[in-house]
């Protein structure tokens, strides 16, 4: 246990509610191992829940699930005040009910993919159920994860935008670090060992690389020996179909076409991961898109090995073990909670190809082997995740890396990270720097840009202003206001292109309205 994991150890260890982040490869799922068996030593109820299923595995027989399913929260189609009645009242949510009233000690991993409304619900919920007025009804709460991963993925469906938790209005009283920190940071990387990679992810995942990165990254567009075992990451959904259909017409044998029963709207038929047509091979790789059991979970990879009539047989390769189950169809439901009713309907095989998945769907995993393609990478951090899922330079490939890929994060993120950034815990739990800088108020309120999306569906016109603000950016001398908001100046050069044209004032008239929401426009 390194430095910064034992700091984080003994304010977990005192009782107090906690922030671990770090990097990919730093550490934190070991950390929450020895945090938890710790606590259950000392006889406190502790519970380990996971924004995704796949990250639930990671804990083997520590007894980690979702969060949606701990707490019952289910798809998040509820409100509040519905989800608490049901908990309380109805016998089916029996055991989350258990869940929320017994646990003493609750751990959230991947939390950077928890959305706030999804985090402030889960609170709700607790406080109700415990039938207290204190956030989380007084659970010592643990919070793990990267917020300069990916962000959480946006539902309109059910009212969720997709912002970061930690703008919830009281997050920073319940994490706060004022004498005693509750935010922690782990410095040191496990995952790989090569200095140079590690740097590289560093300065990928805050938009930053430098020249060496860039060099370093262009030199890795190389063949590798196992390249046709390697996983393909992906931006787009459309990508990794394409992939993973041309790959399995290479494949020998008899191909099996699964095909879908839909009902409803054609709009939500379409975001179903579920394929509308699954085709499948004897020994081709796939995915499952739904969590079935505590073992077999949403984004686990197995290999096909029979295919029946209306049924598969599939390999899963777990932490610890290989088990073969027959996967049959089940139902996919998009719910809307404003018409109470299911919008669409899909029966089909829960799985989908896996020679290749996105980078969304990577986040947490480690990959001995794979390419990593930068193409229509335009999300913050997307690359960073992208290039640190691989354990060492001799099983990673990049291919179509351009700096101009490589985005700067949200304000509130590098601000968020700025007052974590705090220097080491002393052995009295108090820190050693202080740095406490409040977020703009009117960027709490911030709501998310239209790039928090599963897919980063930009046309080829949009893909050339885009490379045209990256250049300009950074081929002009900003001052330190124009770097902090180097949007700004982007705005400005565009409309330079309308003074003294009959639309100048209605273009001024544009500006300043941007200006009065300026946060949300430059996110």
């Amino acid at each position: 246990m390194d430095e910064d994991q034992a700091n984080a150890f003994e304010l977990v260890k005192n009782g107090h509610n906690v922030i671990i982040t770090g990097q990919a490869g730093s550490g934190k799922t070991y950390l929450v191992k020895w945090i938890v068996k710790y606590r259950r030593k000392c006889y406190k109820n502790v519970s380990i829940v996971c924004s995704t299923g796949i990250a639930a595995t990671h804990y083997g027989d520590l007894g980690a699930q979702t969060l949606h399913k701990w707490s019952g929260i289910e798809d998040g189609r509820h409100l509040n005040e519905e989800i608490a009645h049901l908990v309380k009242t109805d016998e089916r949510f029996m055991k989350a009910k258990q869940n929320i009233e017994t646990v003493d000690v609750l751990i959230i991993d991947e939390v950077s993919m928890v959305s706030a409304k999804v985090l402030n619900q889960v609170q709700f919920l607790c406080k109700h159920v415990r039938n207290s007025k204190e956030v989380f009804g007084q659970i010592q709460v643990v919070l793990v994860g990267d917020f300069y991963q990916l962000p959480p993925v946006a539902n309109q469906l059910h009212g969720d935008s997709g912002k970061p938790c930690f703008l919830l209005p009281w997050f920073d009283d319940f994490f706060p670090h004022k004498v005693v920190p509750h935010k922690v940071v782990l410095n040191e990387i496990h995952r790989q060992e090569d200095t140079t990679l590690i740097q590289c992810i560093n300065e990928l995942v805050i938009g930053h690389p430098s020249d060496d990165t860039v060099a370093f990254l262009k030199s890795l567009d190389r063949p590798l020996a196992n390249e046709m075992d390697c996983i393909q990451l992906f931006a787009r959904n459309l990508d990794v179909d394409l992939f993973n259909f041309e790959k399995l017409n290479q494949l020998d044998g008899e191909l099996k076409r699964y095909k879908a029963t839909d009902e409803g709207s054609e709009h939500y038929l379409g975001k179903f991961l579920a394929p509308r047509n699954l085709a499948l091979k004897v020994g081709c790789p796939v995915m499952l898109v739904q969590n079935r059991s505590d073992e077999l979970v949403n984004g686990l990879r197995g290999v096909v090995t029979k295919l029946l009539s209306d049924s598969v047989e599939v390999k899963f390769a777990m932490e610890k073990k290989t088990t073969t189950t027959n996967i049959e169809r089940t139902t996919f439901t998009t719910f809307d909670p404003v018409k109470k009713l299911v919008v669409a309907k899909r029966a089909q095989l829960p799985l989908k190809l896996a020679y290749a998945m996105t980078v969304h769907k990577s986040q947490g995993m480690s990959l001995e082997n794979v390419v990593v393609n930068c193409q229509k990478c335009f999300q913050a951090g997307q690359l960073g995740v992208a290039v640190g899922r691989a354990v060492s330079v001799d099983g990673l490939k990049v291919v179509n890396f351009k700096k101009s890929l490589c985005k700067q994060h949200p304000v509130h993120v590098k601000l968020f990270h700025q007052n974590i950034s705090v220097g080491h815990v002393r052995a009295d739990l108090t820190c050693k720097k202080q740095i406490q800088q409040d977020l703009p108020s009117e960027d709490k309120n911030d709501e998310p840009s239209d790039t928090n999306m599963h897919d980063s569906d930009f046309s080829d016109s949009e893909i050339k202003h885009l490379t045209f603000l990256d250049n300009f950016i950074e081929t002009n001398i900003l001052t330190a206001e124009e770097s902090l908001y180097p949007s700004k100046v982007a705005l400005d050069s565009v409309l330079k292109e309308f003074l003294d044209t009959p639309t100048e004032e209605r273009m001024l008239s544009f500006k300043q309205k941007l200006l009065c929401d300026f946060q949300k426009y430059d996110d």
